[in-house]
């Protein structure tokens, strides 16, 4: 019985924590508020549109419009999406968003774009 009991607690313990981390708050227009408390030295503060998700190994990844680059980190010197391109945004599986929403993210991207799409990461406190 005592088993049970605790194979009930690690499994309702299990759902909470998997569960925590795709809540994100929304402004009053709606836009979910994914980003950090204060954006890393070397990050982008975006706000994008889902288009699209994709299950990556570990990982998902998203398909984003960019719709405004709000803010850049003290010493950001990497590639910048320009307003309107399309990125893939590579998030764990515990981020979760729905498509046709607008989504305010912080996000690190690489150094030079090698491919025709650019790639970002999100960054999750």
């Amino acid at each position: 019985m005592r088993s049970k009991v605790y194979l009930l607690s690690a499994m309702i313990t299990f759902l909470l924590a998997g569960c925590a981390g795709s809540q994100f708050a929304k402004n009053e227009k709606g836009v979910v508020q994914a980003q950090q408390r204060t954006i890393a030295k070397d990050a982008l503060r975006i706000k994008g549109k889902v288009l699209g998700r994709e299950k990556v190994g570990e990982r998902l990844s998203y398909r984003i419009q960019v719709l405004e680059i709000i803010d850049y980190g003290s010493t950001f010197a990497r590639v910048e999406p320009a307003v309107s391109e399309i990125v893939i945004l590579y998030a764990t599986q515990e981020v979760k968003f729905k498509k046709n929403s607008e989504v305010v993210f912080d996000a690190l991207s690489p150094i030079t774009k090698s491919g025709e799409v650019l790639e970002l990461n999100m960054i999750i406190e």
